[in-house]
């Protein structure tokens, strides 16, 4: 998921919305589409496995957008620094 946080649209959100506000967005569903899509070559089983198990999607659904918002958040007040 190095992917998603190295995307600049989805560190701007991070920086200019609440946790909550970054969670709902509709870009971050599509960036992680994308992200995952991304690296279907790389790594195939982990793709299916994710798309496949719709419990392991909703796990993943609910706790990216925390660790990710924290990273964001994170890397945008050391690089501000």
């Amino acid at each position: 998921m190095v992917r998603l946080a190295h995307d600049e649209n989805l560190a701007h959100q991070a920086e200019v919305n609440t946790e909550q506000q970054f969670a709902e967005s509709p870009t971050l569903p599509k960036a992680f589409m994308e992200a995952v899509v991304g690296v279907r070559d790389e790594t195939p089983q982990l793709v299916d496995d994710i798309f496949s198990d719709t419990s392991l999607y909703a796990m993943l659904s609910k706790a990216l957008p925390v660790m990710l918002y924290e990273h964001l958040r994170g890397s945008s007040t050391s690089g501000a620094a």
